[in-house]
């Protein structure tokens, strides 16, 4: 999952490019399927607001760690920095896929 980085704060983003594939963030509720829409979309912080979703929006974390908010990726370009990926014990540019946090093959084979 590519990273970036919105002035100052590094965030996880996940981008919807399939109709019908669960991706992070977006909603899997039956319930609000049934009773809402079974459009594909988020809840947001703000009063749990549905947010419909479209194919290239990226999915982002809202503060609370618990909530989401789609941005166009037009947008994603405009208001963040894309971080690399960077090994913590070597400082290579590790491949994806590579979290915050997780060491490179090479730092794995050879502690």
């Amino acid at each position: 999952m590519p990273l970036f980085r919105k002035k100052p704060v590094v965030i996880e983003a996940e981008q919807y490019k399939e109709y019908g594939k669960l991706v992070p963030g977006m909603c899997n509720s039956q319930a609000c399927f049934i009773k809402v829409s079974n459009v594909p979309h988020v809840h947001t912080i703000h009063n749990n607001q549905i947010v419909l979703l479209e194919i290239g929006d990226w999915i982002i974390p809202e503060s609370d760690g618990e909530h989401y908010y789609p941005i166009k990726n037009i947008e994603i370009d405009r208001l963040y920095d894309r971080v690399p990926k960077i090994c913590p014990a070597c400082g290579c540019g590790a491949p994806e896929p590579m979290h915050p946090g997780f060491l490179c093959l090479t730092c794995i084979r050879n502690p």
